[in-house]
Formats: structure tokens, C-alpha cells, sequence
């Protein structure tokens, strides 16, 4: 069975919850999308992507989209739901997506 290419932020949140994380956070610094995974008190950076592409403008859009309603995922055999928060970075928009297990 064929399965569709995933998105930048389904193969980051695939990474953090195999990983064990609770959430992603994504903010601006010094012209990268840093993509960083948080299990409790442990930060594990799981990409970067520079800013000015066309594939982080992308990821940024789907953040913004999932803000409020949400997105479902597969992950194993178990359904998510991602949810995203933007907030304040010096000015940026940065980005906070929780997981929650269906």
C-alpha cells in the first residue's frame, strides 16, 4: 500500500512522539526554523530549516493552519491530534504543538 509523501511537520511530530517527546516548539534564529523536541525537562533539536525557503514558508503555513482546530496523524498504530499555539519571540511568530493520543 502507496502512502502519501508527508508534511514537514507529520515527519517532526512521527520523530518526536516515536522519541517519546510531548511537544514541539519551532522559532526563528538567525535565519533558520529551528524544530526542537521537549520531554519534560530534555530539548532535542530535530531540524532546521533556513527561513527563506519555499519548504519552511510551507511548514509555517501548516502551523498556522492547525492553530485552533487541529490536525489528526498516524504514528504506529496509534491516532494523533496535533494542536499548535503561536506565540511571541522577540517579535516572531514562534510556535508550540501539543500532542494528544485518540
Amino acid at each position: 500500500m502507496s502512502r502519501s509523501p508527508q508534511t514537514f511537520l507529520e515527519q517532526f511530530a512521527d520523530e518526536a512522539i516515536r522519541g517519546g517527546a510531548d511537544l514541539l516548539m519551532i522559532e526563528y534564529k538567525d535565519g533558520w526554523d529551528e524544530v526542537v523536541s521537549v520531554s519534560g525537562h530534555f530539548l532535542y533539536e530535530i531540524a532546521r530549516l533556513r527561513s527563506s525557503t519555499s519548504g519552511a514558508a510551507a511548514f509555517r503555513e501548516e502551523l498556522y493552519s492547525i492553530t485552533g482546530r487541529g490536525k489528526r496523524i498516524s504514528v504506529g498504530r496509534s491516532k494523533y491530534e496535533l494542536r499548535a499555539q503561536v506565540l511571541d519571540s522577540f517579535g516572531r511568530d514562534a510556535f508550540r504543538v501539543e500532542f494528544q493520543r485518540l
